[in-house]
């Protein structure tokens, strides 16, 4: 149980941190082309860069954590992925709602303003790779709370173990 766990959380980490990553790049060529374009609001792509800084740095502190062994308590998980996964479904909330209602029906190809065919362009991948680390997260996030949530029936909570901790090998499902 310990191994499998452990690769999936890691896997989510850093699959959710390659999305951000994604998203705060596009973001801020998003932005590069805002004074070019007037009328269009770019709130989505300023919203998306303010996500990814505020999730990547926790994400980069716990990852660091796991290189000097010294992982984080299950229960600051609980606390934390629910919080940055709420937050990536809102950006890919708005960053959906703003490509639909500003672009709908319209090919970026057929945009003849370079400027608004580059926010065209990025605005669909803003949102679609904001849902990545909210879904990923998410479901880290219901395993573990299932496995911690098991464990405590069983008689051996492991709120206060990491999730490579020893009492996690232990817990039948």
């Amino acid at each position: 149980m310990d191994g499998w766990l452990y690769d999936y959380r890691i896997f989510s980490l850093v699959i959710s941190l390659g999305s951000e990553i994604a998203v705060f790049v596009q973001s801020m060529k998003t932005l590069e082309v805002r004074d070019q374009v007037r009328g269009v609001s770019l709130t989505y792509a300023r919203f998306a860069i303010s996500a990814a800084v505020l999730t990547i740095v926790p994400l980069v502190a716990i990852l660091l954590r796991e290189c000097i062994n010294r992982p984080l308590r299950i229960k600051f998980e609980l606390a934390t992925i629910p919080i940055l996964s709420t937050l990536w479904l809102a950006v890919g909330g708005v960053a959906l709602n703003f490509s639909r209602t500003t672009f709908s029906g319209i090919s970026c190809n057929d945009i003849s303003d370079a400027a608004t065919q580059t926010i065209c362009t990025y605005a669909g991948p803003i949102s679609t790779f904001s849902f990545v680390p909210a879904g990923i997260l998410l479901t880290y996030g219901m395993i573990v709370l299932i496995v911690a949530g098991c464990s405590q029936r069983g008689g051996k909570p492991i709120w206060d173990y990491s999730v490579r901790g020893p009492r996690v090998g232990e817990v039948v499902l």
